[in-house]
């Protein structure tokens, strides 16, 4: 019966069992397992998955158990580099009982293994319990991803307060305002974006953990100037920043990289000519494929002080229409003929006539 299973054909005669029989799939493991052959049980199918990724993903937590302790390596990595705990946390099932099985069975496992993405299984953590768990068990909350960025960063791109929450159990505030490969901390990623369901609760947990408000680098802007627009998020902000600067009138607070525009150029609506960006609508589609062509939208974010929204941005279907739009919501000090002074600038003539020839 061993013999059959080594022959290449017979790989995938376990993950075959696995779901069809149980009992018959228990047998044999322990079979292999009493007949030292446990290399076995890491064959793999065609995507690299051994049957201990397939017990995950067919939420098995007994046969999980099972085959840790009968010598299944939980550190083999499928076609995507997830191993069995990358697996354990995308499927959000088995997570404790892998973990319970490692450790009672005293299997090496190294929980800041990377996948392809170099994203360790804290990365993937879409919940609290997950992620505590994780870093409870040793995990490490200061991994950074193929984007410079730690499973915090992520946590907060994503709106995920639950994960917020747990990281900052085992986040320093030494750590609390590293940042990612743009540039940004966790709170400027928070206030950069729009507003959502999860924003306000964030960014009270950062600043009792001790984020900083007015971090900043030469590419960005600080999260206080980001929030300029959310009464609600400054209120939050208020009791961390010098006096001086929430006494600041929020109307004028911006980097003014353009110095030598006039000053009318920076407020909607104002200066011979200039039309306040709710008129976008008459000129975002062409625009957008001009910038987009170029890939200059990124740059323009920079400009505007909006790195932080630069990942949120890639994320979307159309990254120059969701910034365009970004930008009318969300910023009065800009005006169409603003914009179009800004893209003269970068040296984006095309893009800069497109508005031109709606407000001239």
């Amino acid at each position: 019966m061993v013999a059959k299973f080594s022959c290449p054909a017979n790989k995938r005669f376990l993950h075959m069992t696995l779901c069809s029989n149980q009992s018959s799939f228990e047998y044999i493991v322990k079979i292999i397992h009493s007949v030292k052959m446990t290399h076995l049980l890491d064959y793999c199918n065609n995507k690299q998955q051994t049957i201990l990724h397939m017990a995950i993903v067919n939420d098995l937590p007994r046969m999980v158990s099972l085959l840790i302790a009968k010598g299944c390596n939980p550190m083999n990595k499928d076609s995507e580099g997830d191993n069995a705990v990358h697996y354990a946390v995308r499927s959000e099932c088995c997570l404790e009982a892998l973990l319970d099985a490692i450790k009672n069975n005293n299997v090496r496992c190294d929980l800041n293994d990377c996948n392809n993405e170099k994203q360790t299984a804290l990365h993937l953590s879409t919940s609290g319990a997950s992620a505590r768990q994780l870093a409870a068990r040793g995990a490490d909350p200061r991994v950074r991803d193929a984007q410079g960025r730690t499973p915090l960063h992520l946590a907060a791109y994503d709106d995920n307060c639950d994960v917020v929450r747990a990281l900052l159990e085992f986040v320093s505030p030494s750590e609390i305002d590293v940042v990612d490969g743009c540039g940004n901390t966790a709170l400027q990623i928070v206030c950069g974006g729009s507003v959502k369901k999860n924003t306000l609760e964030i960014v009270k947990l950062l600043l009792q953990k001790k984020a900083d408000p007015m971090k900043q680098d030469e590419h960005n802007i600080s999260a206080w100037k980001m929030a300029r627009e959310h009464s609600e998020i400054r209120d939050a902000m208020k009791d961390y920043v010098p006096a001086a600067a929430y006494e600041e009138d929020t109307k004028s607070e911006m980097d003014d990289e353009f110095e030598s525009a006039d000053e009318e150029d920076y407020r909607m609506g104002s200066g011979s000519g200039a039309v306040s960006l709710p008129e976008l609508g008459a000129y975002v589609e062409a625009l957008s494929a001009a910038l987009e062509a170029r890939g200059a939208w990124r740059a323009l974010a920079h400009r505007l002080g909006l790195a932080a929204a630069l990942d949120w941005c890639a994320r979307q279907h159309a990254p120059a229409r969701t910034l365009l739009l970004h930008l009318k919501e969300c910023r009065n000090d800009i005006s169409s003929k603003t914009l179009a002074v800004i893209l003269e600038d970068m040296g984006e003539l095309e893009a800069a006539s497109i508005i031109r020839r709606h407000i001239e």
